[in-house]
Formats: C-alpha cells, sequence, structure tokens
C-alpha cells in the first residue's frame, strides 16, 4: 500500500509501489536510500533480506508488476526463477483474505521445503491460534499445512524456503 521512492548509487531513482515491486541485489557493492514522499499516501510495506547463494556477485536493481491480485488465488511475486528472481531458494506469494474465509496454505513447488507465513495485514486463525498484524508462524519441511480462516480481512505473504540452501553469511545484511 502506498509508495516509497528509491534511489541507488548506480544514479537509479524509482517509485516502489504495489505495481512496481523491488528487489535489490547487493552483490559487491550497492548503496541506496528508501523514502516516503510527505505528500503521498500512506505507506505500508514489507521489507525482506534474503541472503544470496554465492558472495560477491553484481549488484542490481530490478522491478517488476507482480500483475492484479485475483480474488481467492495466491499470486506469484518472487523466486529463484521469474520477474523478480531472488538469488536463493526462497520463493514468496501474497494473498487476500475476506472475513471468514477458509482456506489452505498452497501446495509447495518440490518437497523439503519450509514454510513461513506472514500476516501483512488482517487477522487469521490457525489451528486454533490466533496470527495478527505483523504475526507470523513457520512449518517446518514435511509437516503439517494448518487450514487457516481469516478473523479480519487483510493480506497473507507467504515464503517457501530451502533450509539446507547455501547462502552466504558474510556482508551487512544480503551477503
Amino acid at each position: 500500500e502506498g509508495e516509497l521512492i528509491h534511489r541507488d548509487s548506480h544514479g537509479f531513482e524509482a517509485r516502489v509501489t504495489p505495481a512496481n515491486l523491488m528487489v535489490i541485489y547487493a552483490g559487491a557493492v550497492i548503496g541506496h536510500e528508501e523514502r516516503m514522499d510527505a505528500a503521498g499516501p500512506e505507506t505500508h510495506m514489507l521489507q525482506i533480506f534474503v541472503r544470496p547463494h554465492t558472495a560477491e556477485l553484481d549488484s542490481q536493481v530490478s522491478f517488476a508488476d507482480p500483475g492484479p491480485l485475483a480474488p481467492g488465488d495466491w499470486r506469484f511475486l518472487a523466486g529463484p526463477k521469474g520477474p523478480l528472481t531472488l538469488r536463493n531458494r526462497v520463493w514468496i506469494l501474497d494473498r487476500d483474505v475476506q472475513m471468514a474465509e477458509t482456506l489452505a496454505l498452497p501446495a509447495a513447488p518440490e518437497p523439503g521445503l519450509a514454510v513461513w507465513l506472514y500476516v501483512f495485514s488482517g487477522e487469521i486463525d490457525a489451528e486454533g491460534q490466533t496470527f495478527s498484524e505483523g504475526d507470523g508462524f513457520a512449518v517446518p519441511p514435511g509437516g503439517d499445512l494448518p487450514l487457516l480462516t481469516a478473523r479480519k480481512p487483510g493480506r497473507l505473504v507467504h515464503f517457501w524456503v530451502d533450509l539446507d540452501a547455501p547462502a552466504v553469511k558474510t556482508g551487512t545484511l544480503s551477503g
């Protein structure tokens, strides 16, 4: 929701919006700043750090429109392949939920992936436990995926993560 202004050391400036998502590949070196336009709309965004599989990769910034969010469907946002490519074995999806809607988490694209579900907005029940905006929970690889019920309308962000994938452990945040 809203927008953010991105500026980086490559001289690039763009607006990050729900229709123009961004991935920064920090790689060797990149400096950037993010700010909100004081006259712009209220902004709610999620910033995620995914460590790359290899050190000293080239730095770059990518933008993509994830397309419309169809009612009742999970929308692919980023992953190892796609318009917003992540440099590791992490897949990200999102979905809107309506009041009292019951839904299942999507099936993983391959076996052996852990699940992390983040409540971006709204409130859900998962097997009798309530999760509100800013909360999340994990399901280990092979674990039972809980059935979800929306207590308040909102948006969920779903991650599949290969916990055994190689990842650079040096660097400030992203290797």
